[in-house]
């Protein structure tokens, strides 16, 4: 297995946000270059690191400017989601 990174910094009122270029995986990007077809750049994110959470999540226009579609989807509840209504 590979070492857990470490990431260093202060944490902020908002909490342990980072700084971060995101792109598709390695594989994708064989495929795609296999096959002739352009690979999306990185795209620069400001992330939330929570160490509490079960999931990974990024806003859907990440996604499509990696041109990503979704498989599946989950609900999921946040401190603002209102009681009863799941956001997916």
């Amino acid at each position: 297995p590979l070492p857990m990174p470490i990431v260093s910094g202060t944490i902020t009122q908002h909490g342990a946000v980072v700084d971060m270029h995101v792109g598709v995986s390695q594989r994708r990007q064989a495929v795609l270059e296999r096959n002739a077809l352009p690979v999306p750049p990185r795209i620069h994110v400001r992330a939330l690191l929570d160490t509490g959470s079960a999931v990974t999540a990024f806003r859907s226009t990440v996604f499509q400017r990696l041109e990503l579609q979704p498989f599946t989807r989950i609900p999921i509840r946040t401190p603002s989601t209102a009681p009863g209504q799941p956001h997916y």
